[in-house]
């Protein structure tokens, strides 16, 4: 949760050398800043009135479109493809190596990062006295929350929460329609070879599928491996896969070593936009609707 501590009037001179970050010069800053507490539990000090935003990933830019915010926007990712015309950004490297002279040149007043991106890049960008702000997205509820800190840091509060408010509505509609339904064990698949690699508890998928009225047949914590042995012990009834899985929809129905399986036998395979169903993003709305529209055959707006 966001964390407005205080309102101080400061003039910050960074002067930490970061190493291999050459001789760029630390960024001298001044005017009005507010404490943020961000997804990391960290406490970041943000000028009052943003101006100017860099992205380093591609679900804070999506959120940041979402919010009316993409006049401000002035760095992205080779990674960052959505909306299209995110594409008339400039570029600031790799999602996992950004890079930091090109931030630097850019200036921003925040940079809003990924949990992913601790350990490297947040510190070396926040050693030239640029502010990261890092979100956390692994699942529904630390994606609205995502929305809720950015909204906040860049002075869009109602934009923010009509966004949160929003999704829960249509979340919660989505939950009252599939009551309806006997609930199914459903199986999701970010990768389909022997061992699959699959969604289990506590993930962003987790969450869509039980808003959609499945049971995730995986219990363990997180994304984890499994065989096809194990995969006809657990029986799902139906498998999601992404068109990024490793395998199309026939060739998994036509693999010999599921045979058994209600979902295979059934067929009852479906595939499912990645970005919609991975990305902590409102896209997830589309995502909730095609997993619906799969096992529940309920074709949703």
């Amino acid at each position: 949760m966001i964390d407005k501590k205080h309102i101080i009037t400061v003039l910050a001179i960074i002067l930490i050398a970061v190493s291999g970050a050459g001789c760029m010069d630390a960024i001298e800053r001044e005017g009005e800043y507010i404490t943020y507490t961000d997804q990391m539990d960290r406490e970041v000090e943000v000028v009052e009135d943003v101006e100017s935003i860099i992205s380093i990933s591609p679900s804070n830019t999506e959120i940041i479109y979402a919010l009316g915010l993409e006049d401000k926007l002035i760095g992205v990712t080779d990674y960052c493809d959505y909306p299209p015309e995110v594409e008339d950004i400039d570029s600031v490297g790799a999602y996992d190596n950004p890079s930091l002279e090109s931030i630097v040149d850019k200036d921003p007043d925040v940079v809003f990062a990924s949990s992913e991106h601790t350990g490297g890049p947040v510190e070396e960008i926040e050693g030239k006295g640029i502010p990261v702000i890092v979100v956390k997205p692994v699942n529904y509820e630390n994606l609205l929350g995502s929305i809720e800190l950015i909204s906040n840091v860049t002075g869009v509060d109602e934009a923010g929460e009509e966004l949160v408010n929003d999704i829960a509505e249509h979340m919660n509609d989505i939950k009252d329609i599939v009551a309806e339904y006997e609930e199914r064990d459903v199986l999701y698949v970010t990768w389909a070879d022997d061992p699959m690699w699959v969604a289990g508890q506590g993930t962003l998928q987790n969450d869509l599928l039980e808003i959609a009225g499945a049971n995730n047949i995986i219990t363990q914590e997180g994304h984890t491996d499994i065989g096809y042995e194990t995969l006809i012990d657990i029986n799902p009834e139906v498998i999601l896969i992404t068109e990024h899985s490793g395998m199309t929809v026939t060739e998994l129905l036509d693999e010999s070593k599921l045979e058994g399986i209600d979902a295979i036998d059934n067929e009852e395979v479906y595939e499912i936009l990645e970005d919609e169903t991975t990305r902590a993003t409102p896209r997830i709305v589309d995502g909730v609707n095609s997993i619906v529209d799969a096992i529940y055959d309920i074709e949703l707006e």
